[in-house]
């Protein structure tokens, strides 16, 4: 007579099918066990936005490696590392259009502990050559100017007994008008794109494509802006990048809309809405902080 197995109070089993019970309950738990491995694997390896930023950045490729570092949320670990690239991308496109100051701007923000610091600081020093060289140049000029001209006495115009007026030289706009006149721009663009974006956030799946594609349209009239004032003013300068950001965060969210077949916000949309939020905020301090310099 075969012995029994109790495998629950008042409950007997015969040998064989405690057997095929234990070997299923082991199978289940190694079957789990492994499943929990994959899923820590597939979240451990997969690339971070800082990751895939960086693999751009250092291919250069920075309009790709831009759009990563400005999708990282503020409450991200690496959120600091990726201001510091987007303020060293900046310089570097500022540097190769040949605005020097405003590369300086961005350059001098990028923080000693970052692995890029050491270019940065190379481009500053090539900038500062830059002006020296651009000084030193106006300098002979002038000294050379001084020693070649002769001087014309003017004759004075006859007096013909009309009133003719006689004409002025056009009077160049100082850095603070050409700042303002741009500050004006970046301001309107932001108010058209603000009501663009409101109009979409509740619009239909297909409507929505059609304003993410003017909300673009919009961005692109920002990023053209160009700033001609001798004498840059960081918080112009600053103004015109939050907005930028901004405008990106929420077209992304837009488009995250429309990937999902969805007219209002969801679980996934969510974080992407409340950072364009505080973008949004953003802008609009560093839009009253910006104007209130020039107000005063």
């Amino acid at each position: 007579m075969s012995a029994s197995y109790v495998n629950e109070p008042g409950k007997v089993y015969p040998p064989d099918k405690y057997r095929r019970n234990t070997a299923l309950y082991i199978a289940l738990a190694v079957l789990g066990l492994l499943l929990v491995i994959l899923i820590a694997y597939l979240a451990l390896s997969r690339e971070s936005k800082y990751e895939t930023g960086m693999e751009y950045l250092q291919a250069k490729d920075y309009n790709s490696a831009l759009a990563e570092f400005q999708d990282i949320s503020p409450k991200d670990n690496d959120f600091r590392r990726a201001q510091n690239k987007i303020n060293y991308i900046y310089g570097v496109k500022s540097f190769n259009d040949g605005n020097f100051d405003e590369a300086k701007i961005y350059l001098t923000k990028v923080e000693p502990s970052d692995e890029y610091y050491n270019e940065s600081k190379l481009m500053l020093e090539k900038i500062a050559s830059n002006v020296r060289e651009d000084e030193l140049q106006t300098q002979l000029s002038e000294a050379k100017n001084k020693k070649d001209t002769v001087i014309i006495k003017e004759k004075e115009p006859a007096n013909t007994g009309g009133n003719t007026p006689i004409e002025k030289p056009p009077v160049k706009n100082t850095d603070e008008e050409i700042s303002k006149k741009y500050i004006t721009q970046v301001e309107s663009l932001i108010n058209k794109f603000q009501t663009t974006y409101q109009s979409s956030e509740n619009a239909s799946v297909e409507s929505k494509r059609n304003y993410v594609s003017n909300m673009s349209s919009i961005m692109s009239q920002l990023n053209s802006l160009s700033y001609n004032a001798n004498e840059k003013n960081a918080l112009v300068i600053d103004l015109k990048s939050t907005a930028a950001r901004w405008m990106s965060k929420r077209i992304e969210f837009i488009n995250k809309l429309i990937s999902e077949n969805s007219v209002g916000v969801t679980n996934t949309t969510r974080s992407s809405k409340e950072e364009g939020d505080k973008l949004y905020n953003m802008t609009n301090n560093q839009l009253t902080k910006t104007k209130g310099f020039y107000n005063k």
